[in-house]
């Protein structure tokens, strides 16, 4: 499902950009620390500042709001389909002409 993030309300903008942040930081990977393997956790969340980008957008100034939902519209589109449907599920957002037909959910498009 492709949306645009830049045509979001501020509410789901900011929800997109905090369930990114979770997605990205349950990704783990392995490492070799003095000969043992160790498994740490990812840092892709840090590296794309969504921390800031998160502050940004909760907080009340609308340039740098506006500023945080374009660099966040930047860092979508570099997604894979899978990550971005991982980040869409956890908003609660979904196509409802993909879902099966004894899906409980609403047959009607989110409000975004």
């Amino acid at each position: 499902m492709q949306i645009d993030i830049s045509s979001l309300d501020a509410e789901t903008t900011h929800q997109i950009a905090i369930s990114l942040q979770d997605v990205l930081n349950e990704r783990t990977h392995r490492k070799q620390h003095l000969g043992a393997e160790v498994i740490v956790a990812g840092s892709l969340s840090k590296a794309l500042n969504l921390p800031l980008l998160i502050s940004h957008l909760a907080g009340k100034s609308g340039a740098k709001h506006l500023a945080a939902t374009e660099k966040l519209a930047e860092i979508w589109v570099t997604l894979s389909p899978l990550t971005q449907q991982k980040v869409l599920s956890r908003c609660n957002i979904y196509n409802p002409e993909e879902m099966d037909w004894e899906d409980p959910r609403s047959n009607r498009w989110p409000l975004v």
